[in-house]
């Protein structure tokens, strides 16, 4: 190029503020061991010198739209992973998953205080407390209105 060279592109490139960095390949007569290395240090991604290999250069173009796939994807579930924190936030942080809850050794109380449930793993339900499970001919049978019948 005549006024800029790729190292210079990078640099550029690499100092913009854009959603999705770009995938940097320099294609240069340039062959010294230190213009590949400062190319690098640039911001390049991948360094092909002249004469080049149509086969090869194809392929590292693919390996370059890759890597454009996959920082899409990531900044995809990144969006989707904030989104889903800053709605968690706006309920109050009370509706943790059941699964998240299962696994927790602690429980929230209603003072948002944090109680441990090691001990009550060890007992068993209230009647009342599992009406909406069926449990064919068992305590607890039934449904919840059935509970509610019953007491």
């Amino acid at each position: 190029m005549p006024q800029l060279d790729g190292t210079d592109v990078c640099r550029a490139a690499r100092a913009a503020s854009l959603p999705i960095e770009p995938y940097l390949l320099i294609l240069t007569t340039r062959t010294n061991r230190r213009d590949v290395v400062a190319g690098l240090q640039a911001g390049a991604d991948d360094y092909v010198t002249k004469p080049f290999d149509r086969v090869e250069l194809q392929a590292r173009l693919q390996v370059g739209l890759r890597v454009i796939r996959l920082q899409v994807q990531l900044t995809d579930r990144l969006r989707e992973l904030e989104e889903g924190r800053a709605a968690e936030r706006s309920l109050g942080g009370c509706c943790r998953s059941a699964p998240t809850a299962a696994r927790s050794a602690r429980t929230r109380t209603t003072g948002r205080c944090w109680r441990s449930t090691s001990a009550n793993r060890r007992r068993p339900l209230h009647p009342t407390a599992s009406a909406g499970m069926h449990r064919p001919g068992g305590a607890g049978a039934g449904t919840l209105r059935d509970a509610r019948k019953r007491e």
